[in-house]
């Protein structure tokens, strides 16, 4: 039997702009998250990990919908994940500046 090589991971940051949105998309090529955690990732508290907190992606997402944005993620158990940002434009004069 021959070694089966490594597996080489990549991570891939696009920026996908329209008038409306500025699309963030962070994918990469690992493991992928398992469809039983996909649902509880931006829960409060959850976590897979011995030491971790969980509270990174719940964070993530709370600013997010501060600013009107959201968080979509995609992910598939050995192929790996995608997690793009939908990010709001500021439309012109939608901001005042204080005088």
């Amino acid at each position: 039997m021959g070694e089966v090589p490594e597996r080489k991971h990549t991570l891939t940051v696009t920026l996908l702009p329209t008038p409306e949105v500025l699309q963030v998309e962070v994918r990469d090529t690992g493991c992928g998250i398992p469809e039983k955690h996909r649902s509880a990732l931006t829960t409060p508290f959850f976590t897979t990990k011995e030491k971790g907190s969980g509270l990174g992606l719940a964070i993530v997402r709370n600013i997010l919908e501060g600013h009107h944005a959201s968080l979509h993620i995609d992910s598939r158990v050995g192929e790996g994940s995608a997690f793009t940002l939908h990010l709001p434009r500021r439309q012109p004069g939608s901001l005042s500046r204080a005088a």
